[in-house]
């Protein structure tokens, strides 16, 4: 989902601490609070979320011997149900902010708004080379509104080694005072679980309460007892309406734990978009009017009306 003009990272980490490659949940720790209507705060949704990161904690969902209802009544929510039948169990969104906030401040200004989940800052396709104040302003903003930044990292399908994924965490952390961290391009498959299970602990050693994994498509399901949100559709407008079932698994876990992005939507198919999101039972949505090689570089014309159909009043 890279769209910024970005630059390669400098190489080099953090030294990984005793055993942060094997942590994982103290025993007994509590699951998510999250109970239907609006949290006190997304801040308080997302410490929770990020108690969902050991195996324990998912995979006797998991192995219910019944699947979890997603959606509808009893079902865990982000915040206000969108209005009637139209978002299903959608609760929140998740904005990638792919633009500068010294070209669009308003639009910065607009991702202030306590109904967004997480917001991804992407400075250039990655960190960049060093502290932006127009960035660190436009974070500041968010998060005193009591909002949440997530810092964007290319995994690169594999590609980027734990160091350097560790290293543009890091320069989050340093320069933008940010530690949720968004990671694209994840790879989907069994034989790389290893090595994200490794980024994942030495990202929640290091602070980071929320994880998101950008893998386009449903992953195997251990990713999920790695990430809190699992983005598994990012996409054309043409292929989401074409978009086939999710597997078996993703029934078992909560809506909250799986978020889509659509790009190319027009203004009279936003309500047709909401509605489809719904029924495939993701709680995480984004869609823009958007199109080309980065259609996150603005917010669509019907922002606001999307955030009122997707997370309610």
């Amino acid at each position: 989902m890279s769209g910024v003009a970005g630059t390669s990272q400098n190489s080099g980490s953090e030294p990984p601490e005793d055993a942060v490659a094997g942590r994982a949940d103290p025993a007994g720790s509590p699951g998510p609070s999250i109970r239907p209507g609006r949290p006190a705060s997304r801040r308080e949704v997302l410490r929770d979320l990020g108690g969902m990161l050991s195996a324990a904690a998912i995979l006797p969902v998991m192995s219910s011997p019944g699947p979890m209802r997603r959606g509808g009544d009893g079902a865990p929510s982000l915040g206000a149900r969108a209005a009637g039948e139209l978002g299903g169990g959608l609760g929140s969104m998740l904005v990638p902010a792919y633009f500068h906030p010294a070209l669009l401040p308003a639009a910065w200004s607009a991702l202030t708004d306590p109904r967004i989940l997480a917001v991804v800052l992407n400075v250039a396709d990655g960190p960049g080379h060093g502290r932006e104040p127009a960035f660190a302003a436009a974070v500041a903003g968010i998060e005193a509104a009591g909002g949440t930044v997530t810092g964007y990292v290319d995994a690169g399908y594999g590609a980027r080694s734990v160091a350097e994924m560790e290293t543009a965490a890091r320069h989050y952390r340093d320069w933008y005072e940010v530690a949720d961290v968004f990671l694209d391009q994840v790879p989907a498959g069994a034989a790389t679980l290893e090595t994200y299970r490794t980024v994942g602990a030495r990202l929640r050693a290091r602070g980071a309460e929320f994880i998101v994994f950008n893998h386009g498509v449903y992953p195997d399901p251990g990713y999920a007892a790695i990430a809190d949100l699992l983005i598994t559709f990012e996409g054309p407008w043409a292929a989401y309406q074409l978009m086939v079932a999710p597997p078996a698994w993703a029934d078992t876990l909560p809506s909250w734990r799986f978020c889509h992005l659509v790009y190319g939507v027009p203004d009279d198919a936003l309500d047709e978009a909401v509605r489809l999101a719904g029924e495939r039972g993701v709680g995480v949505l984004y869609v823009t009017d958007g199109q080309g090689v980065n259609p996150w570089n603005g917010l669509p014309g019907y922002f606001d009306r999307e955030v009122t159909l997707v997370c309610g009043e």
